[in-house]
């Protein structure tokens, strides 16, 4: 967020979403605050509205059998989060997840449909609703994740029926660019995270060892945008 502070959320044992701030120098009051009106059951995916911006979008799947995705956004000026709305009508079989793609102003969500296949839409900033969801033809074992480079390209994870993960190539407004290209020397159950640092993506994943008694995780570079 802006001003070098970072907002931590989580999904409570009763399903509550909570969220509290952390400052430039790991500053914490301790004190966590539960996103009224909002519950699930599964983790929950975030994006800063912006750059240099203190707004939040929270995206999530409902609560037990409610497999509809939500999302709400937090207005820093008022301390409040708006009323959340179905994103386009989508259901998703896990939890959806949101990036911020600066060069186009737009946000993107990626969800893995009740079909299991990759979905996803996007909103730019200030319009009045979603665009519709679309497939792109590609089924995932769990969440997709994006994340867009600053000159607008952005890389799309999803999770094959080996546990290997697969990335590609998409443009700004959610058009493929590339076939998916599949890690082979790494395997996991867990959802593919994907950052940018300007125009690097990185991926972030934890995969078990020695039989399932340890977890590690693995920080990788996977794509130069330029």
């Amino acid at each position: 967020m802006g001003g070098g502070r970072l907002h931590g959320l989580h999904t409570g044992d009763n399903g509550d979403i909570w969220y509290t701030p952390v400052f430039g120098d790991g500053a914490n009051s301790g004190t966590w605050t539960a996103v009224p009106g909002n519950f699930t059951n599964l983790p929950v995916s975030v994006a800063q509205m912006g750059p240099s911006s203190n707004n939040l979008y929270l995206v999530y799947r409902g609560l037990g059998n409610d497999l509809r995705v939500w999302g709400t956004w937090y207005d820093f000026s008022t301390n409040t989060w708006t009323k959340a709305e179905n994103i386009s009508g989508g259901s998703a079989n896990n939890a959806p997840g949101v990036s911020m793609n600066n060069a186009t102003n737009q946000l993107t969500v990626t969800a893995q449909g009740t079909d299991n296949q990759l979905w996803m839409t996007h909103q730019t900033l200030g319009a009045s609703g979603w665009n519709s969801w679309l497939p792109k033809g590609a089924f995932t074992e769990n969440t997709p994740h994006s994340a867009a480079c600053a000159n607008g390209n952005m890389v799309v994870s999803i999770l094959n029926g080996n546990g290997n993960p697969e990335y590609a190539k998409f443009d700004g407004f959610g058009n493929q660019q590339s076939g998916w290209n599949v890690d082979t020397l790494l395997s996991t159950s867990s959802p593919v995270q994907l950052t940018a640092n300007g125009n690097t993506l990185y991926s972030l994943m934890t995969f078990t060892v020695d039989g399932g008694n340890e977890h590690q995780g693995v920080w990788q570079q996977i794509y130069d945008c330029q």
